[in-house]
């Protein structure tokens, strides 16, 4: 009945000023702070006294598509976010879900750390990659909130922000962060049977490839609803190798593409294209090698040209 952002009046930042003052968190649902951003680049500041930045940005803007003065910004470096919103003058618990920010991300409200991922630093050597989504929660003592965001990428080849945060209720929040894990964990739950099913036909059948082919191909993309999204495998091996984790997330991609390409020529021999197949086979190969032998600020790259 109350649809996000339903309401008559038009809720847009101005010069890195959202008012939102009127908005209704429980008839209005979750706020998509997708709004422009005082932005700050090469400087990590959180106090309030600094400077107005001339310069604003979007969250779903990756500093690979930014330019400052005309000229693009590097996807390697480090940046400061800046949003002040305006709220009713009542005391009710908030949250703001922060999805994958590449690599490392600090964030504030109102001067106070409420979430981190990795560690935030001005080069290589100082900064930690990580990605961690996370449901920060915060009670506004006044009409005012401050959100400060603070990252540094020098490990990806898509710095920035990928998606959006979302401010609303806590509760609201929250649940919605669950029926996401939820759904990921459903996603690889069925391709684990899926692929674990296939596999015993082919046991039975050892004449037939094409069962072989689909299991294996089930078994690698279950890998990735557990990898991305609300990035499961990371809270239950916090302590893994990131890089390793995106070897992890990006070889299903890689290799599973030809794999399903043999299943659909296992299937239909004379209507599909040997030619097409080793094509695939090919590339699915050379990526896969990319993925295994270089590191992650190389391989990145190369999602744009599989797309």
């Amino acid at each position: 009945i109350f649809p996000t952002h339903s309401f008559a009046k038009n809720y847009k930042s101005q010069n890195g000023i959202l008012d939102l003052r009127g908005w209704d968190f429980k008839r209005g649902g979750n706020f998509d702070l997708n709004v422009s951003w005082e932005f700050y680049w090469k400087q990590l500041i959180v106090k309030e006294t600094y400077p107005k930045s001339n310069n604003f940005i979007n969250l779903t803007t990756m500093w690979n598509d930014y330019k400052i003065d005309g000229k693009p910004i590097s996807p390697y470096g480090y940046a400061t976010y800046r949003l002040t919103i305006l709220l009713d003058e009542k005391k009710q618990h908030l949250a703001v879900k922060i999805p994958i920010i590449a690599t490392a991300f600090k964030f504030f409200v109102d001067g106070e750390k409420v979430a981190e991922a990795g560690k935030v630093g001005t080069d290589d050597t100082t900064s930690l990659p990580s990605y961690m989504p996370q449901v920060a929660i915060f009670c506004p003592s006044k009409d005012k909130v401050e959100f400060i965001l603070q990252i540094s990428n020098f490990s990806h080849r898509f710095g920035g922000t990928w998606e959006t945060i979302l401010l609303g209720e806590e509760k609201k929040i929250r649940d919605l962060r669950e029926r996401n894990l939820n759904l990921d964990l459903f996603l690889f739950g069925v391709l684990l049977i899926m692929g674990v099913y296939h596999l015993a036909l082919f046991w039975l059948r050892k004449s037939e490839k094409a069962p072989l082919y689909f299991a294996i191909y089930c078994l690698l993309v279950a890998i990735r609803p557990i990898v991305t999204g609300e990035t499961y495998f990371s809270y239950i091996f916090p302590s893994i190798n990131w890089e390793l984790v995106r070897k992890i997330e990006y070889l299903p991609l890689y290799a599973g593409t030809p794999i399903f390409c043999m299943f659909i020529y296992s299937l239909f021999p004379l209507d599909y294209s040997k030619l097409y197949l080793r094509i695939f086979q090919i590339f699915g190969v050379v990526l896969s090698i990319l993925v295994i032998f270089t590191p992650v600020k190389f391989f990145s790259c190369t999602l744009r040209l599989f797309h």
